[in-house]
């Protein structure tokens, strides 16, 4: 549990003689990459989804305002997204174990074109938006309707039931 939520801990190092060494080393999709990393935690990831995320907001920054460049779509799963709500919203390493993002149920935060800043959201499609997270700090909204709401918070009370 310990790799799975902790800021600095890595799992052990995968070697050459794991059985998925070849085949994600070999893997296409990372061919641009300098090398690919044989363990991660979750604070080598947040140096990487940071820099991505910068380079998201820059490119919005500069976009040619002719182009419809309201919104942009970031799409990824687990540590990636806890190390991007991580450093978007500040929470410190010793916090972020608590973080929980739910599987599934997309959120979004209203940022500002200009300055990447998170902006309050309020408008007429998201009211004040539906925050699942009882995590203090967390200014993600959940997009979702009431029947799934109320799933991830049952699934969230059955994994921390010790029975």
């Amino acid at each position: 549990m310990k790799w799975r939520r902790s800021y600095t801990a890595r799992p052990p190092e995968m070697t050459e003689d794991h059985p998925h060494f070849v085949s994600i080393n070999d893997d296409p999709r990372y061919r641009k990459l300098e090398s690919v990393p044989s363990t991660e935690s979750l604070e080598d990831c947040q140096v990487r989804v940071v820099k991505a995320w910068v380079d998201i907001v820059e490119d919005a920054k500069n976009a040619d305002d002719d182009i419809d460049s309201t919104h942009s779509l970031v799409v990824a799963h687990a540590n990636t997204l806890r190390a991007l709500v991580m450093d978007i919203d500040g929470i410190p390493a010793e916090e972020i174990e608590d973080l929980n993002i739910p599987t599934g149920i997309p959120f979004y935060y209203n940022i500002c074109k200009d300055t990447g800043e998170v902006l309050p959201v309020e408008d007429k499609d998201h009211g004040k938006g539906d925050n699942l997270s009882s995590f203090p700090g967390f200014r993600g909204i959940y997009i979702s309707d009431d029947r799934k709401k109320r799933s991830f918070l049952e699934r969230r009370r059955a994994a921390n039931d010790p029975w």
